[in-house]
């Protein structure tokens, strides 16, 4: 994928799975250094679009099932999925973007969350195009900005739409009623941009040192 803006990092992911969609025999994801457990399906599988709601002004979510309602693979909290949409134009390639999964990382489903744009084609396809009902490629969770286990203090920093991968975090410390000191440190440009405001202030009030500013 010769995309000069994208880092060789990024550039070997995409390489990596459009090698899995064409199956070419190559898994995992190349461009990435990984001590995460190798992706649950190699490639892209279509998964079913079963929601979709606003978080704010500027956010939407899309939920995501697999087609036989069957659980999907469980994702570690702050992975993130790959979805593929058509082409704009005949000939061209089909457009690739990760996005985190902004949900409970134990969740029979995934809920991505996305930033709603006029301009970058594949957020404003997701925002216009997936009815309910309708299908979408995914690719298996990947990625290892995750939640470490322990008992250190935990120091959350996020902004706008980067609260996604954060999310699946105090998700994962309140299924296990963790006792760690957790802080949260959000930037938005008002309340009207803030996406789970009141999800993510409900979570971090479910564990006994959960505290959360924003700025």
């Amino acid at each position: 994928m010769n995309i000069p803006a994208l880092s060789p990092g990024w550039q070997g992911s995409f390489q990596a799975l459009r090698a899995e969609a064409d199956q070419t025999g190559s898994s995992g994801n190349a461009g990435l250094v990984s001590t995460a457990p190798p992706p649950a399906w190699a490639g892209f599988r279509q998964l079913t679009v079963t929601g979709r709601q606003r978080e704010s002004d500027t956010v939407f979510s899309l939920q995501l099932a697999d087609p036989d309602a069957q659980p999907l693979p469980p994702a570690l909290p702050g992975q993130y999925v790959t979805v593929r949409v058509p082409a704009e134009s005949e000939g061209a390639p089909a457009l690739l973007r990760s996005y985190s999964l902004s949900g409970p990382p134990a969740s029979a489903t995934y809920r991505i969350s996305v930033k709603r744009s006029r301009t970058v084609s594949l957020g404003r396809y997701l925002q216009n195009e997936p009815q309910i009902g309708q299908p979408l490629p995914v690719a298996a969770p990947r990625g290892t900005f995750v939640l470490r286990p322990g008992d250190a203090p935990i120091l959350l920093l996020s902004a706008g739409v980067g609260a996604t991968p954060v999310l699946a975090m105090p998700y994962a410390l309140a299924a296990t009623q963790s006792t760690r000191e957790v802080w949260w440190l959000h930037g938005a440009r008002n309340k009207t941009e803030h996406p789970f405001a009141e999800e993510s202030a409900r979570l971090l009030a479910q564990l006994p040192h959960g505290h959360q500013h924003i700025c």
